[in-house]
Parts: structure tokens; C-alpha cells; sequence
């Protein structure tokens, strides 16, 4: 009978018993709130971001995240899921603009590779180039997902991260070599790479040069 009533008013009904509801009808309702109104739907996000069931938190973080200038109203509603036991909704919260007070202790104490990347990404849009050193390691880590996203982090640096690039792009470890020239291919650095890296006779510059 509910669902004969029209959607503004099953919002209206259901959300008051949202203790009462399972996972699959709360994802439903945040996404029927969300459709007709996202203002209205805030308070049942913020009960979700703290639901035991992680599909229902997982939905929540997905809404969040396409909220743009509304993910800022959950960032402290967010932290306390960086350190979910579930991978996936440590990196939801962390693409969905979750806040840490320290990106480089986070970056250390995290076991997950998938997540470690998304912290660096994190931490490399919170201090810029100056995250640099904490970022460096990534890139000849054993394990070629935190190599990614150490590259990734690099990338997000922007045209400052081009000269250290170059630097763990002429490094020993093949790993480590990899890793960097896919950062410089990002940044379009064709030229240098093309003179250092695939060019039968290097021309020898420098890796702060041009």
C-alpha cells in the first residue's frame, strides 16, 4: 500500500523507520530521497555513513561522492570510515573526501595496496610537492598496485613532479623505472622520455633538464 502513494510521500513514510528497514530497501530510499530531493535526504546520508550493514554505507558514499559541493557536509561524518575494516569503503570515504589530520601516518599504517594508492592521492593533493618524500617510496614498492598509485599521486602533482619522475625514471629497478615513465607519459613528458627511454642513443640530459 506504501508504495502506491507517490514517491515524495513514501520518502515521507519510510524515513522515520529506518532502523526498521533492511539494506537493500535503505539504499533504495536514500536513492529515492536523493531523486527528488538531496537537501531533504542529509540526515538519512548521515545515519547511513554510520549503518553496520557496509553495502548500505558503500551506497551512501557512492551518493555522496556525486553530491560535488555536498561532500564537504559529510567529511568529519566520513573520517571514522578510513579505518573501516571492509577495503572498499576505506576507499570510497577517501574518494569521497573523507578527512585524516595526518595523511603520512594514515599512508604508513595502511595495509591494503589499493587503499595505501588512494592515500597517497590524498596526501598529494593535502601538502602538493612538498608530500613528495612520502610519496617516493611508492614508487619501487614490491607490490605494483602501490606503485600505481604512487604514480598516480605523482600525476596529481602536476608539472612539479616531473623532474623527480625523471629521477626514478633512469633508477635500477625495472619496477621503479616503470612506474615513473608512466607518470611522465601522463604528464606528457614525450620529449624527455623519448631522448632518455626509447631512443637508441640517449642524448644524455639531465633529469632536471629539458
Amino acid at each position: 500500500a506504501v508504495l502506491q502513494n507517490r514517491p515524495e510521500d513514501v520518502f515521507e513514510i519510510l524515513a522515520p523507520h529506518w532502523t526498521d528497514l533492511d539494506g537493500e530497501s535503505k539504499s533504495w530510499l536514500m536513492d529515492l530521497g536523493v531523486s527528488r530531493s538531496p537537501l531533504d535526504t542529509m540526515p538519512i546520508l548521515r545515519r547511513a555513513l554510520e549503518d553496520s550493514d557496509p553495502s548500505v554505507v558503500m551506497r551512501a558514499l557512492a551518493i555522496v561522492q556525486s553530491l560535488d559541493g555536498g561532500k564537504a557536509m559529510f567529511a568529519g561524518v566520513m573520517a571514522p570510515l578510513l579505518h573501516h575494516p571492509q577495503p572498499r569503503v576505506r576507499i570510497l570515504a577517501l574518494q569521497a573526501g573523507a578527512r585524516h589530520d595526518d595523511w603520512r601516518v594514515l599512508l604508513e599504517s595502511e595495509q591494503d595496496p589499493d587503499v595505501r594508492g588512494w592515500v597517497a592521492r590524498r596526501l598529494a593533493e593535502k601538502e602538493g610537492v612538498a608530500g613528495a618524500d612520502a610519496l617516493e617510496p611508492l614508487l619501487s614498492h614490491r607490490d605494483w598496485r602501490v606503485r600505481a598509485g604512487g604514480t598516480a599521486a605523482f600525476v596529481r602533482l602536476g608539472p612539479d613532479a616531473i623532474p623527480i619522475l625523471r629521477r626514478h625514471a633512469l633508477a635500477e629497478d625495472k619496477a621503479e623505472r616503470v612506474a615513473a615513465a608512466q607518470g611522465l607519459v601522463e604528464l606528457n613528458d614525450y620529449v624527455w622520455l623519448e631522448e632518455n627511454l626509447v631512443s637508441d642513443e640517449p642524448k644524455g640530459a639531465s633529469a632536471n633538464g629539458s
